[in-house]
């Protein structure tokens, strides 16, 4: 019979394969940033691009893994003593779509901060950027009762009663935003609309958020999307600004 084999330090081990594979996927995503210089064919470079889009999508997720395994907790940044006149919230109240332009660096603040203001909506976490259980974590670190929270889960990890929707299908992830619109006094984050385009092309990305900002304003639901400002991002951005009631962050 074989026996076990013995596991040393399990957690050291694990850790460090995640960060082997942080490496990796880092490694990858230069090289192709790289290479898409190199290339004229602009069918080619949108490709690539999607690539690396996808490359930055698996660094976050396994940045995310690192963060739960060593019992990481994010600080929140200091508030601003008016928060109402913040001008990441002074345009929250009126407006039921808002694009959410943020930094990779600080947008899980900016969620945090959000949250905190929007604390007596019923909330909605979208996550199509980090693994559930990573969002959790951060949010009670911070002192919100996630059960009080409904998770719709992308990531294709699963964890405790979210509702998991597969990333490619934006008609059933379009049926469970509609369905939790019909709650009074809901606001409902999305983390974030720049990873739909690994997955998604521009228009198909732009006319689903058009779709729902307009179920939005008819059932007065707040919705924020939340974007990167890289450049890789311009487009998009761009076409979302059109299409939502205002613009915060940066």
């Amino acid at each position: 019979m074989l026996s076990k084999p013995k596991i040393k330090n399990s957690k050291q081990e694990f850790l460090k394969a995640l960060k082997e594979q942080f490496k990796i996927e880092k490694q990858s995503r230069d090289k192709y940033r790289s290479l898409i210089k190199k290339i004229d064919d602009k069918k080619i470079v949108d490709k690539v691009k999607i690539i690396i889009k996808a490359e930055i999508r698996h660094m976050k997720i396994v940045d995310d893994m690192i963060y739960i395994t060593n019992g990481y907790k994010i600080p929140l940044k200091e508030k601003n003593k008016k928060v109402g006149k913040n001008i990441l919230f002074n345009k929250i109240d009126s407006a039921n779509s808002l694009l959410l332009i943020s930094d990779v660096e600080k947008y899980i603040h900016d969620i945090i901060n959000i949250f905190n203001y929007l604390k007596d909506f019923n909330l909605v976490y979208v996550s199509f950027n980090k693994i559930s259980k990573f969002a959790k974590k951060i949010l009670k670190e911070h002192n919100f009762n996630i059960k009080k929270i409904t998770f719709i889960n992308c990531i294709g990890m699963s964890d405790g009663n979210d509702i998991n929707v597969n990333p490619a299908d934006l008609t059933e992830l379009a049926i469970q935003i509609n369905t939790l619109m019909k709650k009074k006094n809901t606001c409902i984050l999305v983390d974030t609309i720049s990873a739909f385009t690994v997955f998604h092309n521009n228009q198909m990305i732009s006319s689903f958020v058009g779709g729902i900002n307009d179920k939005a304003r008819i059932t007065d639901t707040k919705i924020i999307w939340v974007a990167f400002g890289d450049k890789e991002e311009e487009v998009l951005n761009k076409m979302l600004l059109q299409i939502c009631d205002e613009k915060i962050g940066h």
